[in-house]
């Protein structure tokens, strides 16, 4: 009987030695501090790089540029003079 009477008091001397250990104390506090620091070199990502450099065959011509606007060669619509001019006539 008495062996239960101390069992009993050493179960309630331990559940509270660690319910006072834990009060006031956030889990924050409880857990590891981690340091996370930024990479020392280049890392890969995901994708096409922004600078790839593919090999073109030679029989592949490179693109005319054509105007949207009068359908002329050599330049786009943004660019082009018979748009503008028509465009300042308009102003006027």
């Amino acid at each position: 009987m008495e062996m239960i009477k101390q069992i009993e008091k050493k179960s309630m001397s331990l559940d509270n030695a660690s319910q006072s250990s834990f009060m006031g104390v956030s889990q924050v506090d409880m857990m590891p501090h981690l340091s996370i620091c930024d990479p020392l070199g280049p890392t890969t990502t995901k994708g096409r790089p922004k600078l790839a450099s593919r090999i073109k065959s030679p029989l592949e011509a490179p693109k005319k540029r054509t105007c949207s606007y009068c359908q002329g060669l050599g330049h786009y619509a943004t660019s082009c003079s018979i748009r503008k001019a028509e465009e300042s006539l308009q102003e006027t």
